[in-house]
């Protein structure tokens, strides 16, 4: 008898992220399944709902998608060009997230900070955000201010953008300009 095929949490989550990004929350378990390549059975082993298999993609240990590769773009191109492709990245990552903060809110402040992790996830991801303001004022490409606030400031203002998209239809309303 052939030997059982093991899959790594990880993998999961890595389906589920990109799943996620792909749907919105509208993803179902069963596409997340076909692409990581196990039954619904095997994600619900380990993740006992959609909500808690949704929410570890999500809130994941590892920095968020739109901020891993930031450290290769120090330096590199015109640094607008290079913050407008961030703020692309980011703008779609906070479309899956946004909703799915809500989401959890509504269940009440206790409940949504029960599941925010102590490292990685969005603090992680602000970290390396900060990290790559700072290179890029380092070697003088944008003007000296504290690198944390210039994150925070950033992050927030996509926040914010997808925020009054989704709450507002503000693209119908307050388009951006070109």
């Amino acid at each position: 008898m052939a030997r059982p095929t093991t899959i790594r949490d990880e993998d999961i989550l890595d389906a589920a992220r990109a799943t996620l990004l792909e749907h919105g929350w509208s993803a179902t378990t069963a596409e997340v399944a076909a692409r990581a390549g196990v039954s619904e059975g095997t994600l619900f082993k380990r993740f006992k709902t959609k909500d808690d298999l949704f929410r570890a993609a999500m809130l994941a240990n590892s920095p968020p998608l739109w901020v891993a590769g930031l450290s290769a773009r120090v330096g590199v191109g015109e640094f607008a060009e290079q913050l407008g492709e961030i703020a692309e990245g980011g703008i779609a990552f906070y479309r899956v997230l946004v909703p799915f903060v809500m989401l959890h809110w509504s269940k009440g402040p206790d409940e949504a900070r029960r599941h925010v992790p102590e490292r990685g996830g969005p603090i992680a991801g602000l970290k390396l955000l900060a990290s790559y303001f700072e290179e890029e004022m380092r070697l003088g490409r944008i003007a000296r201010h504290d690198p944390e606030v210039v994150a925070r400031t950033f992050s927030g203002a996509l926040w914010n953008y997808v925020s009054m998209e989704i709450m507002f239809d503000a693209p119908s309303h307050l388009p951006m300009p070109d």
